[in-house]
């Protein structure tokens, strides 16, 4: 039998717990913090502001919105002095040549299809991205469905190859510490995992992890490599599909107009790596999400198992940036591929 992957999913979550979202304030992403916060606690966006230490912070760190509301009114990133902006500044000095084209560039890449809710890109330039300003509200299940089902047809649209992205860099990780990732296209999703995307992260990584660890990772990268995970549950191959590529609940904005997507590492990947990122720290309705998506493209009844394959990168991402505190759970995301993939092998 191959492991629970909600053991697994558990044991992220239990080891990162709201310490991800402090370290999201830490580094400067303020309003993801607040998000991710109010995700994992299931608290209110403003009661998150209070349980961050984020209260009369003015925005200017990073480009976030500003946190600080008026008296009497409900809480809306945005304010300023009681006067709502239609426009978000992110923005860096300094930032790496390309980090906002790229990001610009995957925002109307995901807009294209015009499948699902994507925030409007209204300007760009070597220090920021200009975009347009989100009112949240509380997340539904009818919106979570909803979502799931756009999710799905965003997935279908497709895209040129596994790795390929929408600008000629592409990066992952938070706004004042982003690193390169491959961008090479290749036509195989084994290739473009194992070999371009986890093992140079890997290596990075390694100095965060025990002997232990890096053999269960050495381990995991092995396994994916055989192709085990090429299809989804040892079913078929997938084609190219197209990802928002960093889509954890914070880049998930619960909106008027609908679930829309902000914050991309977007590119062409595998399915399944989109829908892993959603469990790996919580994301409201997941189960609405999931159903919603299912209905519009039916998936093998075991897929659930292959999450911790799709997670790695994320999970080795987070050991690289933030150190050994996501060591454990890393290495036991890097177990269950192994088992899986042996699972599937014995098929």
């Amino acid at each position: 039998m191959g492991c629970d992957h909600g053991e697994s999913t558990a044991a992220v979550r239990d080891t990162i717990d709201v310490e991800y979202a402090r370290q999201l304030a830490i580094h400067g992403n303020e309003v993801r913090a607040v998000h991710a916060c109010a995700a994992e606690l299931a608290l209110s966006l403003d009661d998150c502001v209070h349980v961050l230490g984020l209260t009369g912070l003015d925005g200017v760190q990073s480009g976030t919105w500003r946190l600080e509301d008026p008296p009497s009114t409900p809480h809306r990133p945005g304010w300023d002095s009681g006067t709502m902006t239609t426009t978000y500044r992110k923005q860096r000095s300094g930032a790496p040549a390309g980090f906002f084209a790229a990001e610009a560039a995957g925002l109307r890449w995901l807009a294209e299809p015009r499948v699902v809710p994507v925030v409007e890109v209204l300007d760009e330039g070597p220090d920021h991205v200009d975009l347009e300003r989100l009112e949240s509200v509380p997340a539904s299940s009818t919106a979570a469905r909803r979502f799931g089902a756009e999710l799905a047809r965003l997935h279908d649209s497709g895209a040129p190859g596994f790795g390929w992205t929408p600008s000629d860099t592409a990066w992952f990780g938070p706004l004042d510490a982003p690193f390169p990732v491959a961008t090479t296209p290749r036509g195989d999703f084994t290739t473009y995992w194992a070999t371009d995307r986890l093992a140079p992260l890997a290596e990075a990584a390694a100095r965060h992890l025990d002997a232990e660890g890096r053999r269960a990772v050495d381990a995991a990268l092995t396994a994916i490599g055989t192709g085990a995970f090429a299809g989804i549950a040892g079913e078929g191959t997938e084609t190219p599909s197209r990802l928002h590529g960093d889509l954890w609940s914070g880049n998930v904005l619960w909106t008027p107009e609908g679930t829309t997507l902000i914050d991309p590492a977007a590119h062409g990947g595998h399915r399944l790596e989109d829908l892993a990122l959603l469990e790996m720290f919580g994301t409201p309705h997941l189960a609405d999400i999931q159903a919603g998506y299912e209905e519009q493209h039916p998936l093998p009844r075991s897929w659930h198992e292959d999450v911790p394959a799709h997670q790695l990168f994320a999970l080795l991402a987070h050991v690289r940036i933030f150190g050994s505190a996501y060591a454990a759970p890393t290495a036991e995301a890097a177990r269950a591929v192994s088992r899986r993939a042996h699972e599937l092998g014995a098929r």
